[in-house]
């Protein structure tokens, strides 16, 4: 990374967009960047406390977040933001509010995100007892290529090996419509985020 700026991941629950924030942080430490991580169950239990999952709700938390990322990234700081985020409007307000900033996609199937749900909340959504719940009651929209954000692919499907690319022109049929495609090896959660710093120096 040249300079300051938000790194804003964006996915389904239970994804993988905590653990991989938490990576990049310590990754880009490392480097000798000082940087902070915003994460959306940490910030719904603090500042945002009490707001809920609608419409209206869902925006002005992430209005909140957008505008805390903008004044800490002018500070110095290289800001790591872990939101579900679910639609390309909410993202673009998002971008309104920060400037160019890096978008990180972590896709993850459905069934692998249920998987992974430790505190039961598709259990609970499926069953009514969560309303509004992002990929069960509500809809999640993958990205577009939207004019001031670097797009960045991540299939975190367990079964598969991890791929990251940005966006516009591709190879293989899961790539469609990007390029600089990198292939992480091994998997692990450490190579995955040195292998999106590095796109995101070029």
């Amino acid at each position: 990374m040249r300079e300051p700026g938000t790194i804003w991941l964006t996915g389904l629950p239970c994804s993988g967009k905590t653990t991989l924030a938490m990576a990049l942080k310590e990754e880009l430490d490392k480097k000798g960047y000082q940087t902070v991580h915003l994460d959306g169950d940490v910030v719904r239990a603090g500042i945002n406390k009490g707001l809920g999952f609608s419409s209206d709700d869902r925006r002005e938390n992430l209005k909140r977040v957008a505008h805390m990322a903008r004044d800490l990234s002018r500070e110095g700081n290289v800001v790591i933001a872990s939101f579900v985020s679910p639609t390309n409007e909410l993202r673009g307000m998002v971008r309104k509010i920060i400037g160019p900033m890096w978008l990180v996609y972590v896709k993850c199937s459905l069934e692998e995100c249920k998987k992974r749900d430790v505190k039961g909340m598709y259990k609970k959504a499926e069953k009514g007892e969560i309303k509004e719940f992002t990929g069960i009651s509500a809809s999640f929209e993958e990205p577009d290529e939207v004019e001031g954000f670097g797009i960045v692919f991540l299939e975190a499907m367990a079964a598969v090996k991890p791929i990251i690319a940005s966006k516009s022109g591709g190879a293989g049929e899961a790539l469609v419509g990007y390029d600089k495609v990198v292939f992480v090896d091994s998997g692990s959660i450490e190579e995955i985020a040195q292998g999106i710093l590095k796109l995101l120096q070029k």
